[in-house]
């Protein structure tokens, strides 16, 4: 029997936390699964075209009521092209990914984004498991929301998986993208 302990104190019983990897275990011996909603590690940046493409990491302006930390990746050249991968783990109790939240904003003529998920198959390696296509980017700031029914497979061996999204960009455009906000279970 799996039950879903979401939001409960996450102790061994004697008041000690539990740590990362842990599991949870009821008086009756059942392992509880602990849903867990949590931002992705900061993203690793790809600069695919060698020149007038840049990428950094902007800070909220909290007193504009801005609380979004956004990857921000603008071109002075066209075709301009930069990836950007976050990656995520299920712990050892959990099984699979439920939700994937980005938030996405373009601005300029018409940048576009590929919205990929890779997840880690029985051999080790990495599989495409989700590909959005190359689609136009919103002028505000939209949420895409994946959910387990859009991925083709669930995390296998070590259960590491990654979000990858592809900027394409002209000269003035620029692209924003939150770091994936996803719940595990």
């Amino acid at each position: 029997m799996t039950l879903i302990a979401y939001g409960l104190d996450q102790t061994d019983g004697s008041g000690r936390p539990l740590e990362s990897g842990e599991d949870l275990v009821d008086a009756g011996g059942n392992v509880l699964t602990l849903a867990e909603e949590k931002y992705l590690e900061f993203g690793v940046f790809d600069i695919v075209s060698s020149s007038g493409v840049n990428a950094d990491t902007d800070a909220p302006d909290l007193g504009s009521g801005d609380v979004e930390v956004l990857d921000h990746f603008s071109s002075t050249t066209s075709s301009g092209r930069v990836d950007v991968v976050y990656q995520g783990r299920l712990a050892s109790f959990q099984s699979s990914v439920t939700q994937i939240r980005v938030l996405i904003k373009g601005t300029g003529a018409s940048p576009q984004y590929r919205l990929y998920v890779y997840a880690e198959n029985s051999g080790g390696s990495a599989a495409q498991v989700y590909d959005s296509g190359l689609t136009a980017a919103p002028g505000t700031l939209t949420e895409t929301l994946l959910t387990s029914g859009d991925l083709s497979s669930q995390p296998l061996s070590s259960k590491r998986y990654h979000v990858l999204v592809e900027a394409y960009l002209d000269n003035g455009e620029d692209l924003f993208v939150s770091r994936p906000f996803v719940r595990q279970e």
